[in-house]
């Protein structure tokens, strides 16, 4: 947020709610609290079950402030575009897998092949870096074919006007 006000200027900088934000963060913290002390807590520990219960309470929240708020953090109102809702699911599924298979290669390479842990790092690094790098060529490659989005105007047709 600091190099939003930075970068942007003002005159298109929205107002960002502080409620919403700490709600989003609130929810996400006690989200991964949850999950991460649920091996020592035990998964049906009071402090476990109360961790995903306020995860739960917040998120509820945050999802109803949201739909109320004038310049919500998220615009929920785009999930009712079905080409909208429907790439961010598939990003969602894609991104499933691509998290499993870094996990499942860090944990292969850890404790089949006994790398330490900054090694096996160092080893799945390139993954990562060449879907960048790909996903950014493969924007050039579309932008050439099919012509620039933004001359195409597709965003403009989902956006709420300010």
């Amino acid at each position: 947020m600091v190099l939003t006000g930075v970068i942007t200027p003002r005159s298109a900088v929205r107002a960002l709610d502080p409620k919403v934000l700490g709600l989003l963060a609130g929810s996400i913290g006690l989200l991964s609290l949850g999950i991460v002390e649920a091996s020592d807590w035990g998964w049906g520990s009071a402090r476990t079950l109360a961790a995903f219960a306020g995860a739960a309470v917040l998120a509820a929240a945050f999802v109803r402030r949201s739909f109320t708020h004038h310049h919500p953090v998220l615009e929920l109102h785009l999930f009712r575009v079905r080409s909208f809702a429907v790439a961010c699911f598939g990003i969602g599924v894609f991104s499933l897998g691509f998290y499993a298979v870094l996990l499942s290669n860090v944990l292969f390479l850890t404790g089949v092949w006994h790398y330490s842990i900054l090694t096996a790092g160092f080893a799945v690094t390139p993954g990562p870096l060449m879907a960048a790098f790909s996903s950014a060529s493969a924007r050039l490659v579309v932008s050439i074919i099919h012509g620039s989005p933004s001359r195409r105007g597709s965003m403009r047709r989902c956006s709420r006007p300010s």
